[in-house]
């Protein structure tokens, strides 16, 4: 066989690996396409120069190529790509063929990852593609060890977490035969080797293709503490500001829209945490967006308002909330605020504008009066931008003497959004505003028909003792506290199934041991584990000191803790002993916790 012939038949085969890559679950898209050209019209910056010969004869029979593709004519399973590449291999000799399996894998690689977006550290690989790039190398291994023996073998391993930011196949994942259909996977195994990133849902890649897009944990912040500076102070409205940040030292901030920060402050000599709703979308990764209501008492916005300035620093952690768009996708959206809750929703709406989403997004805000009205300018923008693909509207409950308003009035109502959004029950919907407000639209929407399992909240959070009301001052500010169970009303006492017990201890005091602090401290009955933490300099995180955000959650090794009104473990932490510093309360003789 001449080498015209033998290039012709590796043509065929690069264009196969490259369907069968690309075009998994008929996802094939006008940039893969564009990254094919490039590498035909310049095969030499992208690592295949032993293969341009085959690359010119993939040119010449293009227009056959896709002829076939379009007749279903070509064969594009992968028995299909073996059976090619055994053709290949039978064809070349020994120093050859090798050759030609290191470079397939370099143009697996290429032809699936854009080398532009890899050299900014970006990565963006859809899981069921993943699962196809590994199936490919596996292939090429297979075959290696096949033309060659084990000692000399050549490395077809496949991409590291430099190029597609994952780690290699472990000796399970190198198996003959590997599941075809496995996504889900893929999905949970980049999720644990990437905490927090964007691919948190199966779906998420196959309706918003740019969630998908992750930075190198280098030049990004995904989670833990952080020190930031202020670059601007907004004022949106006469009693509401927003102030941006960004990283000291640089870095790009990663989180999913509609997730929470907690500031760690130092006020009157008192170190002080909140948490706040980040406005910012994750599409704007170099800077950090929060904005605050001015409360009446409220210690923190106060000093917010007051004295947060541009070039102070301040430190940061998170991100954190299972409130968010990323967790629970879908094409048909139905959002809903009041008041300041339309922080969250802005960041979702920022990033689905932004990633040109092609959602179909219905945004109802309920304001006090067209005064209060938080970004009217920019959701009118975003409107306009996004037209028709969303309906936006602004509803005050009144209209002051002298405001100028035109559009509808008048407070929340359940026929109103029947009539306004008459396909309600097939959408998405979140939600995020006072307790009440939330209770009554949660329980309208369920007896009116919605799933109960597609509705999300984030509440602002309600005191649930003078203890905690004196510490969380600011109450009209988002805390996220996401709701696990959305069909029924928030349970202020958990079940006595979960929670280790709700009956005071016969003994009026407990010894607590920190048991990595190598501390024993005394503790009455009504004292709140975080509290006597502090007290000793015991460092434990903390932010809402409500039971809320789940910050100060803390594994208890021994004894028995009550948490009045938890809402941030999952049935999981508790079965593996966690406890909430800020709202438990030791009820047995000892308590021993892991910190």
């Amino acid at each position: 066989m001449n080498q015209k012939n033998i290039d012709q038949r590796i043509a065929r085969l690069l264009f196969v690996i490259f369907i069968y890559i690309n075009d998994v679950e008929d996802q094939l898209s006008v940039t893969d396409l564009q990254r094919l050209n490039q590498l035909l019209d310049h095969p030499d910056k992208h690592a295949a120069l032993h293969l341009t010969n085959a690359l010119k004869e993939f040119q010449h029979h293009y227009p056959d190529f896709w002829q076939a593709y379009q007749n279903k004519d070509l064969q594009r399973q992968l028995t299909s790509v073996e059976a090619l590449l055994q053709d290949c291999l039978h064809a070349l000799g020994k120093k050859q063929g090798l050759q030609l399996l290191a470079d397939l894998a370099k143009f697996t690689t290429t032809i699936s990852t854009s080398p532009n977006i890899l050299s900014l550290g970006f990565k963006k690989v859809p899981a069921a593609r993943l699962h196809a790039i590994q199936e490919i190398q596996q292939l090429l291994a297979k075959q290696s060890h096949v033309h060659q023996d084990q000692h000399d073998a050549i490395k077809t391993t496949p991409p590291s977490q430099d190029t597609i930011g994952i780690s290699p196949l472990g000796a399970k994942q190198t198996q003959q035969n590997p599941s075809i259909s496995d996504a889900q996977a893929t999905s949970n195994q980049l999720s644990n080797e990437f905490p927090n990133k964007f691919v948190a849902h199966p779906k998420i890649c196959e309706i918003w293709p740019a969630a998908g897009l992750t930075v190198h944990e280098e030049y990004a912040w995904q989670r833990g503490k952080l020190r930031v500076r202020c670059v601007a102070v907004t004022p949106e409205t006469h009693d509401v500001k927003t102030f941006s940040f960004v990283a000291q030292p640089g870095k790009l901030h990663l989180y999913k829209p509609g997730q929470f920060l907690s500031l760690e402050l130092s006020i009157e000599g008192k170190t002080v945490r909140r948490s706040y709703t980040i406005s910012s979308s994750p599409s704007r990764p170099h800077l950090l967006q929060i904005t605050v209501k001015r409360v009446n008492d409220g210690l923190v916005s106060n000093w917010l308002h007051a004295h947060l300035q541009v070039g102070m620093e301040i430190s940061i952690s998170g991100p954190h909330g299972e409130f968010n768009l990323f967790d629970t996708p879908n094409e048909k959206l139905l959002l809903i605020s009041a008041g300041s809750g339309i922080t969250p929703v802005m960041s979702m709406l920022r990033w689905l504008a932004d990633t040109q989403s092609t959602a179909d997004i219905v945004f109802i805000t309920y304001i006090r009066t067209p005064a209060d009205a938080i970004f009217e300018q920019e959701l009118r923008f975003l409107a306009s931008r996004l037209e028709p693909r969303l309906q936006l509207i602004i509803m005050p409950k009144t209209v002051a003497p002298g405001q100028i308003w035109q559009g509808p009035v008048g407070g929340f109502s359940m026929d109103t959004i029947k009539a306004l959004v008459t396909d309600f029950r097939e959408r998405e919907v979140f939600v995020c505003g006072p307790g009440g407000f939330m209770d009554i639209l949660r329980n309208k929407l369920e007896s009116e028909g919605h799933p109960p399992q597609h509705y999300h909240q984030e509440s602002f959070g309600t005191p649930l003792s003078s203890r905690q009301a004196s510490l969380v001052t600011d109450m009209s500010i988002p805390i996220a506290m996401p709701t696990t169970a959305p069909t029924k009303e928030i349970q202020l006492t958990a079940p006595t199934s979960h929670i280790t017990t709700t009956q005071k201890s016969e003994a009026s005091d407990s010894l607590v041991t920190f048991s990595k602090s190598g501390k024993t401290l005394k503790c009455a009955s009504n004292e709140y584990l975080l509290d006597i933490a502090e007290a000793d300099h015991i460092p434990i995180e903390s932010s809402c000191r409500a039971g809320h955000c789940g910050t100060c959650k803390v594994r208890k090794l021994e004894g028995k803790v009550d948490m009045e009104g938890q809402q941030a473990l999952s049935e999981a932490d508790i079965a593996d002993g966690y406890v909430l510093c800020c709202i438990g309360k030791p009820m047995s003789a000892k308590v021993v916790l892991e910190i």
